[in-house]
């Protein structure tokens, strides 16, 4: 008979908040909480290690939070929690930290602007997620359809190329043709130069994204 103790059993012996947080590190999630009273930011451990830092690595204040965050994210990042400060509501955002081994890792963060009895504004509580794995997917498929996008025009192109050359009626013909196609497709200007033969005159023609250029 199995002498292991249920997990429900376990969690029932831990006071409440004891059991909240045990729960909340076994599923990876992060919490913090900011006391503007005292100017004080709570983390726990996991937000630590989720943030690429040691246990008691954080500094602990709004400041401290702030240097964690990937400096172009912070103003949006600001926007959305001063928004939310301002209405007394839940906030929403993801931003990139900094991991020992230089890699970066995404964070999903939600919170919420917290109000004392008379309303004001006492501080913010809130949660994060690992979201990397999502980004990575996303970073891919973003990657994956402008490679497909990329194909697709190789191929209009080079389909616009041979109705060009079965349409026209002579090699001249042909090079405006394809000089035509190849803008704005493939840059803002394309010239192409033709010799008959050896000592002959060269041949030459010029598209370009603005006509007035041209010449």
């Amino acid at each position: 008979m199995s002498t292991e103790p249920d997990l429900n059993e376990v969690l029932a012996r831990l006071p409440a908040g004891e059991e909240l947080r045990a729960v909340l590190a076994a599923s990876r999630i992060g919490t913090w909480r900011w006391d503007v009273a005292t100017g004080e930011v709570l983390w726990d451990t996991t937000l630590e290690e989720l943030s690429g830092l040691p246990p008691g690595g954080f500094g602990g204040t709004f400041e401290a939070w702030l240097e964690t965050l990937h400096p172009d994210e912070v103003d949006g990042i600001l926007e959305e929690v001063n928004r939310a400060i301002e209405a007394r509501d839940s906030y929403h955002f993801e931003h990139r930290t900094a991991q020992s081994d230089g890699s970066e890792r995404w964070l999903e963060c939600r919170g919420r602007a917290l109000s004392g009895p008379d309303g004001e504004f006492i501080g913010t509580v809130g949660c994060a997620v690992d979201a990397t794995a999502r980004h990575r997917i996303e970073r891919e498929r973003t990657v994956a359809l402008d490679r497909e996008r990329r194909s697709r025009e190789r191929f209009e192109f080079l389909s616009q190329l041979t109705e060009a050359a079965m349409a026209a009626t002579d090699h001249s013909a042909f090079m405006h043709a394809a000089a035509a196609a190849a803008v704005p497709k493939l840059g803002d200007w394309c010239s192409i130069h033709f010799v008959p033969e050896p000592g002959s005159e060269v041949e030459t023609v010029v598209a370009h994204s603005d006509p007035e250029r041209v010449q």
